[in-house]
């Protein structure tokens, strides 16, 4: 709730409201050291106010994917997820959008695990958003975000332990 006057007229009570329902699911198969899941989410929001220049509307957002985690032979493994968002019922067309997003990582480890080279990529299909949406009493909002575009990243771990001396 808020109070909003236009044109010099006596603030008025500005009453917007939001209701949302959500449901997330994640399903998940290990098998030896592999591991593979699916995801999904929903949510449907409801916006609604007595004002008379408010459009009312109804928005849902989708999240939905999979993931997954292989180990291979001779010390080699990769993993991936892939993940769909898609929004729908916004009035501005340019937020009604479906992105896909795809992260991988390929590895090799040696010394008995204690060496471990890895490849990253992030955003391969260079398709993430940075927006997020929202309504108040006030006003819609669209909120962007620095985000970091596709990249690749290699990175070496190293893994190390000493046992303490004892007296």
């Amino acid at each position: 709730m808020d109070l909003i006057g236009e044109n010099t007229i006596m603030p008025q009570k500005n009453k917007v409201g939001n209701i949302m329902f959500s449901e997330e699911v994640d399903l998940s198969y290990k098998f030896g050291n592999n591991k593979i899941s699916v995801l999904g989410e929903a949510r449907l929001s409801r916006f609604d106010s007595p004002q008379e220049n408010f459009q009312k509307f109804t928005a849902c957002d989708f999240k939905y994917g999979f993931n997954g985690n292989f180990t291979l032979p001779a010390g080699f493994g990769i993993s991936t997820d892939f993940t769909v968002y898609t929004r729908r019922g916004y009035s501005d067309q340019l937020l009604n959008k479906t992105n896909f997003v795809w992260n991988a990582q390929a590895r090799y480890t040696m010394l008995k695990g204690q060496l471990t080279f890895m490849v990253d990529g992030f955003d391969i299909l260079h398709n993430l958003s940075n927006v997020f949406y929202s309504v108040n009493a006030q006003a819609r909002t669209e909120t962007y975000t620095n985000v970091l575009p596709r990249y690749m990243m290699f990175h070496i771990q190293w893994k190390f332990h000493k046992a303490p001396k004892r007296n």
